[in-house]
């Protein structure tokens, strides 16, 4: 399934992260831009802007501080409820919960 989370999400400062722990859009940007630029990790899209359905489609996470989280209160605990938001404690919890290494995610995050 797919969701791109409300604006509100990205609005009150949830940073989008790929699979790599990389940023890679403006946030702030149309619903229309960021689905472009989450598509865009697909190689076929990336040429084409034409989606296969066949293909996977790429997973992102969006990281909010806990002052974010708490600005979005009515929008994370719908998310969380649905079960497409996790909370986690710290960095170090996301990178391993990411699969990947915490500096990345730092270093993303502290941009």
């Amino acid at each position: 399934s797919k969701t791109l989370a409300a604006e509100l999400m990205r609005g009150v400062g949830g940073v989008l992260i790929n699979k790599d722990g990389k940023r890679f859009c403006n946030e702030l940007g149309t619903r229309a831009y960021v689905t472009d630029k989450m598509l865009s990790h697909d190689p076929h899209y990336a040429e084409n802007k034409v989606w296969d359905e066949s293909r996977d489609i790429p997973t992102f996470s969006l990281v909010l501080s806990s002052s974010a989280a708490e600005d979005g209160k009515k929008h994370v605990d719908h998310y969380t409820h649905k079960g497409l938001l996790t909370r986690f404690e710290g960095v170090s919890a996301l990178a391993n919960w990411m699969d990947i290494n915490e500096k990345q995610v730092r270093s993303t995050l502290q941009q």
